[in-house]
């Protein structure tokens, strides 16, 4: 089986650059992958077990920019020659309209990944709105990171092929490093405390988990959330 992987970047920091590193090589060692890319992505070196082409549109573009059509055709004509077997996208907005176009042009099974805010926030920009649910409509199946993703979207498009699936893009490395937490716990003894490495934003769940909070307090009157 051929599988053609479209990612928006790869090879930086941050969470979607560990999902491909982690995902891909893993994907590539059941099934035949090729790694698409935009063009203005950072170059990669080294072995892979799995081909990388950077032809996909820039993705800061507007759609309708001359390079992202000239990109897209291109990237069409290689999707043709690859004789690809599916088309699976990490991201959905605009990598999912680019798949969608490939469902259409050349009869490939369409599989897309949503993933929270990327997923959900495009929704709601009437310019691509359209664009993206016809993107959802096409493809076989859209494949989310959490329950709250898929339950968002399909209140959001009212369709029914969305499905739960967990990428792990977490830097375990970073986390598991020591650290010396005597000054911390100095400042914060004696008590109870509620650590997050996560940043105020609704879609990590903090708005949930302050709410939560005042129950814990009732309960631990000493708790701190740090």
């Amino acid at each position: 089986m051929k599988v053609a992987l479209l990612a928006p970047v790869w090879g930086l920091r941050g969470g979607w650059s560990r999902v491909v590193e982690k995902m891909t090589p893993l994907i590539a060692d059941r099934v035949e992958v090729t790694l698409y890319l935009p063009i203005d992505s950072p170059r990669r070196m080294g072995d892979f077990n799995f081909d990388v082409k950077y032809i996909l549109p820039p993705i800061s573009h507007h759609p309708l920019h001359p390079n992202v059509i000239r990109h897209t055709i291109r990237f069409l004509q290689d999707l043709r020659k690859g004789r690809y077997d599916i088309i699976q996208t990490y991201d959905s907005w605009p990598l999912s309209f680019l798949g969608a176009l490939g469902n259409k042009v050349l009869n490939i099974p369409l599989f897309v990944g949503a993933h929270g805010t990327a997923a959900i926030k495009p929704l709601f920009n009437w310019k691509v709105r359209q664009s993206l649910i016809w993107s959802y409509r096409v493809a076989e199946k859209i494949l989310c990171i959490s329950s709250f993703t898929k339950v968002t979207l399909e209140k959001l498009t009212g369709l029914s092929k969305f499905c739960v699936l967990p990428l792990d893009g977490v830097d375990y490395e970073f986390f598991a490093k020591p650290r010396d937490l005597s000054r911390l716990s100095a400042k914060w003894k004696p008590g109870r405390i509620i650590l997050t490495v996560a940043k105020l934003k609704e879609r990590k769940g903090i708005d949930v988990s302050l709410k939560a909070f005042k129950y814990v307090k009732e309960e631990i009157t000493d708790a701190k959330y740090i």
